[in-house]
């Protein structure tokens, strides 16, 4: 008691610079890292309960897909609003065939549908040093169709 009593200035400032300290990395802490109790997406998924869109319902359009000729291995992800489909080719495909796809991937799915989720899809042979593949298509939910790249 005899220490407080002799340093009280010391002592109240010490207490002031601890609790500013605190206070300073309480406050950063904040601002660096997400509040994981919140939802990850925010409110960008907003009417999604409306869509029966579900792993089952991918896996049936994937298997629907891998019986066509020429298709080795379809996989698929669904990633909030985004949907993908990996489709890779047994041997070389001509670019306007495996371009069809992505519209094979459309017919499985309603207009609200196509209109709420994002598709991408993602083309890949099986052979190697292939001048045509990997190939990219990616549809918006406001356009009608996929746009196509390398």
């Amino acid at each position: 008691m005899k220490f407080v009593k002799k340093h009280k200035l010391k002592v109240i400032f010490f207490a002031v610079f601890l609790i500013l300290m605190i206070s300073a990395f309480i406050g950063i802490k904040q601002l660096l890292y997400p509040d994981f109790r919140k939802n990850l997406y925010g409110s960008r998924l907003e009417g999604i309960e409306e869509f029966n869109v579900d792993k089952n319902r991918l896996k049936k359009v994937s298997e629907k897909l891998e019986t066509e000729d020429k298709v080795e291995k379809v996989s698929y992800t669904l990633s909030g609003r985004i949907i993908n489909f990996n489709i890779q080719f047994d041997g070389d495909v001509d670019l306007i065939s495996s371009q069809s796809f992505g519209d094979k991937v459309l017919e499985n799915f309603s207009e609200d549908e196509k209109s709420y989720f994002d598709f991408q899809v993602y083309l890949t042979s099986n052979v190697e040093d292939s001048e045509i593949y990997p190939k990219v298509g990616y549809k918006h939910k406001s356009s009608l169709t996929f746009k196509w790249t390398n």
